[in-house]
C-alpha cells in the first residue's frame, strides 16, 4: 500500500518538481509524491475557497484512479499551507477520510494568523502594502480585508476545517525566526510572539503554548485561541543569512537554485515515521 503525499505551492510559487524529485528518490516506491500544479501563478491570488475547492477536487480524482493509497500527507509552502486546510476540510465533508487515512499535515512558512507581526518591521510593512495591491483576494484574506473574514472561519473549533485537520496523527509547523517579512514567524507557527534563542542553520522545537498573548489585532487574536484547540509540532530556523528566509526555508536561493533541503530532511523524517508506525 501507498502512502501519497502532496505538495502545494504558495502565493506567486514556482513549481515544486525539485522537491518531489528529491523526496522521490530519498523515500522510495512506497510513497507517491504529487506536486500539484493546478493553482498556477495566476489561481493563487484568487483566495483560500477557491484554491481550495480545485486542490479537493483534484486530490479526489487522483484517489479515485487508485486503489492502492493507504495515508495521505500533506506539505504546503507558504499560502499552499492554508489552501490545504481547506482542501482537507472538503475531503472530509465528502467522506474521503474513510477510505484514506491523513497521516501527517506540514505548513512550511504560512500566514495561518494573516501577515501578523508582534513588534512591525519595515520589511513586513511593505509586504502588507504589496499583497494589498498585487494578490487580488488573496490579498485581502490575508489581511483581513474580506468580508467574510475566511481565515477567522476555517479556524473555528466547530468548523468542517478544523474537524478534519485534527484527523492528521502530526501537525507541524516550520518558520523563520527572524527576517521573513512574507510570513513572520508568529503567523508561522501559530505563537504571539518571536522568540530569538536559535542557533543560525539549526532547527529548534518549541514544547508549550501560551495564554497569555497580549496581541492586539481581534483577528488574530481569536485565530490563535481556536487553533491551540488542537496541538502542533512548531518548529523554527534561523536562515537570516539567507537574502530571502522565506524560499531559503524550502531550499533555494533568490535565482530558484538549491542550496540545501535541510527543512524538506526534516518533514521526510515524519513521513517515515509515520509508515513504520502504520506497520506496527
Amino acid at each position: 500500500m501507498t502512502h501519497l503525499v502532496i505538495l502545494h505551492r504558495g502565493i506567486f510559487g514556482s513549481p515544486l518538481t525539485d522537491i518531489q524529485n528529491y523526496m522521490k528518490k530519498n523515500l522510495g516506491c512506497m510513497y507517491d509524491i504529487i506536486d500539484t500544479d493546478i493553482d498556477d501563478f495566476y489561481h493563487t491570488t484568487r483566495g483560500i475557497e477557491y484554491c481550495g475547492i480545485r486542490l479537493a477536487s483534484h486530490i479526489i480524482k487522483i484517489i479515485n484512479l487508485s486503489n492502492s493509497y493507504k495515508q495521505i500527507s500533506f506539505i504546503g509552502h507558504s499560502f499552499g499551507g492554508i489552501i490545504i486546510r481547506y482542501a482537507v476540510g472538503i475531503l472530509y465533508e465528502k467522506k474521503i477520510f474513510d477510505k484514506i487515512i491523513p497521516s501527517v499535515y506540514i505548513s512550511i512558512s504560512s500566514p495561518h494568523m494573516g501577515i501578523y507581526q508582534s513588534v512591525q518591521t519595515i520589511g513586513c510593512i511593505c509586504v502588507r502594502s504589496i499583497t494589498k495591491y498585487m494578490c487580488g483576494q488573496t490579498g485581502k484574506e490575508i489581511l483581513f480585508k474580506d468580508n467574510k473574514k475566511i481565515l477567522v472561519e476555517i479556524s473555528k473549533p466547530d468548523s468542517l476545517y478544523i474537524r478534519a485537520i485534527k484527523l492528521f496523527d502530526k501537525r507541524i509547523l516550520y518558520g523563520n525566526i527572524i527576517k521573513d517579512s512574507y510570513t513572520p514567524f508568529e503567523t508561522s507557527c501559530i505563537y504571539p510572539y518571536r522568540i530569538i534563542s536559535v542557533d543560525c542553520g539549526k532547527i529548534k522545537e518549541i514544547d508549550r503554548y501560551l495564554s497569555d498573548t497580549n496581541i492586539s489585532n481581534k483577528y488574530v487574536e481569536e485565530i490563535y485561541k481556536n487553533l491551540n484547540s488542537i496541538c502542533w509540532i512548531r518548529k523554527c530556523v534561523d536562515l537570516s543569512t539567507h537574502t530571502i528566509p522565506h524560499i531559503a526555508i524550502i531550499g533555494r536561493n533568490i535565482l530558484g537554485k538549491i542550496i540545501n533541503y535541510m527543512i524538506i530532511d526534516d518533514c521526510m523524517r515524519y513521513l517515515r515515521e509515520q509508515n513504520i508506525i502504520s506497520k506496527l
